[in-house]
């Protein structure tokens, strides 16, 4: 699975389709993609397209751009520069049906401890679909899918960040992708599990804090209407088992002390 990041001003006035990125993917990397059509999402300055592979090496260098060549007509082609991203870090839009709806609303989801933000919420009977992209739209068309990724494994990990950092990080990429007025004012609700649940109720105490809040947080944190929890550890965790995996791994086990229960 990707999340392919293609900027939009190369398009000029053309608006892409799955039918024409699957056929510039496949031109370029001599792939077939007829059971894999990318999901296609329009952010403020790009496109994001989702795509799942059935490949036994993927076609993607992650983080490495690439050029595509999009045919749009059979007398004109423009050249995009696409950024793989197979990790799904920071912000990812997976569906946005708000220009369908005047009421409409921003989902933001953030997976839990050592989770993928896509690979957590696949079908586990259909290859290559996710229940937040394919189904949820199907109830509630007039939403826009956001799911937040950040570097929490335990063993792989080589980051210093805490419970705070992260926090931090979700709540800038939050700003990002509201900063337009009409995002900016559009109700939000959370989705999260696990330690997701944590990171964001530590992001709407951030925006709630009126020592050091901007102007953008206090906004953000009026249309927050809604959280869905599922499996947070608000009492923390009871799991020496978890703590002796990581002991002496920092900083993992930095991570880990943040959510361990004191005795």
């Amino acid at each position: 699975m990707a999340s392919l990041h293609h900027s939009q001003s190369e398009m000029n006035s053309h608006t892409l389709t799955p039918a024409a990125l699957s056929a510039a993917i496949e031109n370029k990397f001599q792939i077939s993609l007829t059971e894999s059509t990318p999901v296609l999402a329009r952010e403020t300055d790009r496109y994001c397209a989702t795509l799942s592979l059935q490949t036994a090496t993927p076609p993607f260098v992650n983080r490495r751009t690439f050029t595509l060549e999009i045919d749009f007509s059979s007398s004109e082609k423009t050249f995009v520069s696409v950024t793989p991203d197979n990790h799904f870090l920071r912000m990812t839009t997976l569906y946005d049906g708000t220009a369908k709806d005047a009421n409409a609303i921003d989902l933001i989801v953030v997976p839990g401890l050592s989770s993928h933000p896509f690979g957590s919420f696949k079908s586990p009977l259909v290859a290559g679909e996710n229940w937040l992209r394919d189904y949820l739209p199907q109830i509630l068309p007039n939403i826009r899918v956001l799911v937040y990724g950040y570097d929490s494994r335990l063993l792989q990990y080589e980051g210093k960040e805490s419970i705070l950092d992260f926090a931090k990080g979700l709540l800038e990429s939050i700003h990002s992708h509201r900063g337009d007025p009409v995002a900016s004012s559009r109700p939000v609700i959370f989705l999260g599990h696990s330690l997701g649940g944590l990171l964001i109720k530590e992001a709407l105490a951030i925006a709630r804090d009126e020592t050091n809040r901007t102007s953008k947080d206090e906004q953000f944190f009026k249309v927050c209407y809604g959280l869905i929890f599922f499996g947070v550890p608000n009492l923390g965790l009871r799991n020496e088992e978890l703590l002796t995996t990581v002991i002496g791994k920092r900083p993992s086990e930095r991570l880990i002390r943040d959510l361990i229960v004191d005795q």
